[in-house]
C-alpha cells in the first residue's frame, strides 16, 4: 500500500472577495472568485447553503447567468447592524470548499441633523441652546445672520424657504441690503437700524449609527443683548437631511402678548426673566413685506393700545426707506415688532380665533354665525297651565345682522324632569326671524325642571338656544337669601419673628322675609366653588378678559345656623389665581325657615 499526500490548493476553494452596498441600504452585491455552475445557480442558496446572520426581513437572492460569480441580496437591512454571510461546515460548491476572506458588511446610517422641537424663542438671560436630533454626525457647522429689525420682513421670507436655499447667496443678499441709517436716524425709527453680523461655529460630536439628542450652545461668548437671527446647521453629507431648514429665532427678554378686536389692538410687553411689565418699549407693526408703522410706546403697565388711525411709517420697498403717513387698519398688521436699545422681538398676528360661547365685543366675528334666544312667558307653572314660548334667531355676517336665510326647519324640543321627550314640533320663521307656540302642561306630567331646545334641523341638528322652566305645585315664596362680599386684610405673626398679611374674602349670608324681619336662627346650607372668570376693564373698554376655560370645582361646603339677625359670616382666603383674575369664587347659599320652607 502506498500513501499519496496532496496539499489543499487555492483551486479547490471558493471565497467571497468583495461586498458592495448601495447608498439606500436595501441592496448588497456579493462577488465570488468562482463562477458557479448553471445547475447550482438554479437552487442557490438552497436549504443548506449560505445564511445571513442576523436574520433579514424579506430577504431575496438574485443572480444572472451572464455573471455567475455575482449575487444580489435584497431585504430590509437595519442601519448600524453588522451582518455576516455564513456557510455550513463542510459546505461544497461545485466540489469546492468555502474559504473565508470577506464575509460581513454594515450599512452606515446617512448623516442627518434636524431641530428637536419648534422652539424659536430663547430667553436672553437663560441658557441659550438649540436642541437638535442628530445621527451619524461627526461635525456640526453652525451658521447665523444677525437680522436688524428693519430687515425682519426679508428674514421672515427667507425662513419660509426649504433646506436647499444657498446660504452664501442669502448672506450676500443681506450684506448688500445697505440701509441709509444716517438718513433715517430719527427718534421714531432709529432703533430699527442696527449693525449686521455673520457668524460660523464648528463642533465635533462624532457618534456612529445612533440617533440622539444634542443641545448646541449658542451663548458661550455672547453679550447679553437681544437679537433676531437667521440660522442653519449642516453636517457631513450631501443630501437634504444633512442640513436643517433655515430658521428665524429670537434671543430676547421681551414677552409679547396681544388681544385683537375689529378696530383695536391691545399689546402687553413683559420681561421673561422678571415677569414684570416693561415700560417705554417701542412697538411697530409690519404690513408684510411692504411697510413698518409706529404703533406707540408701552406705558407703566407695559401696555399699548392701538386703534385704526393715521400713523407714521417707512416704506421697505423703496431704496431709501421713504417715510409714509397714512391710515393703518389693525387688520393690515401681520407682525408686531417690539424694540428697545438692547433688545428686540416679534410675534406674528394670526387670524382671529373665536371659541364657542366666548363673549365678544364690537361684533368682531367675520364669519357667518347664528345666535338665538328662547324664552317663556313665566319661569314656573302649575300642572294644567298652558306654556307660551317664543324664539328669535339672528344671523351675523361681516358686521351685518339679518334674519336667517337658510334656517328652513327650526324645531322646538321639550323634555321633562326625567329627560323624556314631551314635545317635538317644527315651526316656520317669520320674516323677522321669530317663531312662537304654546303647549298644555297636562296634570299627569312629572314635577321638576323642564328643558327646551331650539334646534336647526337643516344640517347637523345644531342646538341654537336652550331654556329651562319649572313645573311645580306652586307656593309663593315667603323669604329670600342674600349674599354680600367684602375683602379684608388678615395679618399672621409668629413669636415676633415674622409677620405676613394676606387678603381674605368675607362672605355674609342673610335670610329675610318679604314681609319684613329676619329669618332668626334659621338653617343655612352653603357651598364655595372655584370657577371661570369673565370681566371688563373700564380703562380698556371694548375688550373682554378672563379665563372661561377654568372648570368649576367645589372647595368647601357646610351647614350652619343664622344668628339673631338672620346672618352668617364666613372668611375665606383669596389664592393668587383669584387675585390675578384667572379664577373666581362662586358662593351658593340656601336658607330654611322654621317650617322647612327653602329659599
Amino acid at each position: 500500500m502506498s500513501i499519496v499526500e496532496r496539499s489543499f490548493s487555492e483551486d479547490e476553494t471558493f471565497s467571497i472577495v468583495n461586498i458592495e452596498k448601495d447608498s439606500g441600504g436595501k441592496k448588497v452585491e456579493i462577488y465570488l472568485n468562482h463562477e458557479v455552475h448553471y445547475f447550482n445557480l438554479v437552487s442557490w442558496p438552497g436549504s443548506k447553503g449560505a445564511k445571513i446572520v442576523p436574520r433579514v426581513a424579506d430577504l431575496s437572492w438574485d443572480f444572472s447567468y451572464l455573471k455567475r460569480n455575482k449575487f444580489v441580496l435584497k431585504g430590509k437591512f437595519k442601519h448600524g447592524q453588522k451582518y455576516s454571510i455564513v456557510f455550513p461546515k463542510d459546505y461544497k460548491l461545485d466540489k469546492k470548499s468555502y474559504k473565508k476572506v470577506v464575509n460581513s458588511f454594515t450599512f452606515e446610517s446617512p448623516p442627518s441633523i434636524n431641530y428637536w422641537n419648534h422652539k424659536t424663542v430663547i430667553e436672553k438671560f437663560g441658557p441659550q441652546y438649540l436642541h437638535l436630533k442628530i445621527a451619524n454626525t461627526k461635525n456640526i457647522h453652525y451658521q447665523e445672520i444677525s437680522v436688524p429689525p428693519v430687515l425682519l420682513s426679508s428674514a421672515i421670507n427667507a425662513s419660509i424657504g426649504n433646506r436647499n436655499i444657498d446660504w452664501n447667496s442669502l448672506s450676500q443678499a443681506f450684506s448688500k441690503n445697505n440701509y441709509p441709517a444716517g438718513k433715517n436716524d430719527v427718534s421714531t425709527f432709529k432703533n430699527l437700524f442696527r449693525k449686521q453680523a455673520h457668524k460660523n461655529k464648528f463642533f465635533n460630536v462624532e457618534k456612529k449609527n445612533k440617533s440622539r439628542l444634542f443641545s448646541f450652545p449658542l451663548g458661550l461668548d455672547e453679550r447679553k443683548e437681544g437679537d433676531i437671527k437667521l440660522i442653519r446647521l449642516t453636517t457631513d453629507g450631501k443630501d437634504e437631511n444633512a442640513r436643517t431648514p433655515i430658521r428665524l429665532i429670537r434671543i430676547t427678554d421681551l414677552g409679547i402678548t396681544y388681544k385683537q378686536a375689529s378696530d383695536d389692538l391691545l399689546i402687553w410687553i413683559t420681561s421673561l426673566k422678571e415677569a414684570m411689565p416693561m415700560v417705554n418699549v417701542e412697538i411697530f407693526g409690519l404690513t408684510g413685506l411692504n411697510s413698518i408703522f409706529k404703533l406707540g410706546n408701552t406705558d407703566s403697565d407695559g401696555i399699548v393700545k392701538f386703534s385704526s388711525r393715521v400713523t407714521e411709517g417707512i416704506n421697505l420697498l423703496s431704496s431709501g426707506y421713504a417715510s409714509v403717513n397714512r391710515h393703518l387698519g389693525t387688520d393690515e398688521i401681520k407682525y408686531i415688532l417690539a424694540v428697545t436699545k438692547d433688545d428686540v422681538s416679534y410675534i406674528p398676528v394670526a387670524y382671529p380665533i373665536y371659541p364657542k360661547n366666548v363673549p365678544l365685543d364690537k361684533d368682531t366675528e367675520k364669519h357667518i354665525s347664528r345666535k338665538a334666544k328662547l324664552f317663556t312667558d313665566r319661569g314656573i307653572y302649575r300642572p294644567g297651565d298652558t306654556l307660551n314660548f317664543k324664539g328669535v334667531v339672528r344671523e351675523y355676517s361681516e358686521g351685518e345682522i339679518s334674519s336667517p336665510s337658510r334656517l328652513t326647519r327650526p324645531t322646538i324640543r321639550i323634555k321633562d324632569s326625567k329627560g323624556e321627550l314631551v314635545s317635538s314640533e317644527q315651526y316656520s320663521l317669520s320674516e323677522f326671524g321669530s317663531l312662537w307656540g304654546s303647549l298644555k302642561l297636562e296634570n299627569h306630567l312629572p314635577l321638576g325642571t323642564y328643558q327646551m331646545e331650539l334646534v336647526d334641523m337643516t344640517g347637523r341638528d345644531e342646538v341654537l338656544a336652550e331654556h329651562t322652566f319649572q313645573l311645580q305645585e306652586f307656593k309663593a315664596p315667603r323669604h329670600f337669601t342674600g349674599i354680600s362680599f367684602k375683602k379684608e386684610p388678615e395679618t399672621k405673626s409668629h413669636t415676633n419673628q415674622w409677620t405676613k398679611t394676606n387678603d381674605t374674602l368675607k362672605v355674609t349670608i342673610n335670610g329675610n322675609y318679604y314681609s319684613g324681619g329676619h329669618v332668626k336662627n334659621g338653617q343655612v346650607r352653603w357651598k364655595i366653588f372655584h370657577g371661570p372668570t369673565n370681566y371688563n376693564v373700564k380703562e380698556l373698554g371694548g375688550f373682554v378678559f378672563g379665563n372661561i376655560a377654568e372648570e368649576k370645582f367645589l372647595l368647601e361646603s357646610s351647614e350652619s345656623i343664622l344668628d339673631g339677625n338672620g346672618s352668617l359670616s364666613l372668611n375665606f382666603p383669596i389664592d393668587p389665581k383669584v387675585r390675578q383674575g384667572k379664577r373666581s369664587l362662586v358662593v351658593v347659599a340656601t336658607t330654611i325657615d322654621f317650617d322647612g320652607r327653602v329659599a
